[in-house]
């Protein structure tokens, strides 16, 4: 089984940055916390590259409201 949002063939995946990244509460140290990360686009770039942008929600556990909500940046290279 394969998991991620890595394409084939990538030789390598870099931190491309982050979008839009909205900090809405304090995680406090003992809270058990869930990260969600869904895949929002992929858009072709030069030499074959791909940008790949998803959006990451961090939950806490028996919150109503995410902690912090953002979208992530990878460079996938050939």
């Amino acid at each position: 089984m394969e998991m991620g949002f890595v394409p084939k063939g990538a030789s390598a995946v870099f931190n491309y940055g982050s979008d839009k990244v909205r900090v809405v509460m304090p995680v406090r140290s003992g809270d058990r916390v869930r990260l969600h990360v869904s895949l929002l686009s992929v858009e072709p770039r030069e030499a074959g590259q791909l940008l790949i942008k998803s959006e990451a929600t961090l939950e806490i556990e028996n919150n109503p409201f995410p902690a912090m909500v953002a979208e992530i940046l990878a460079l996938a290279v050939p």
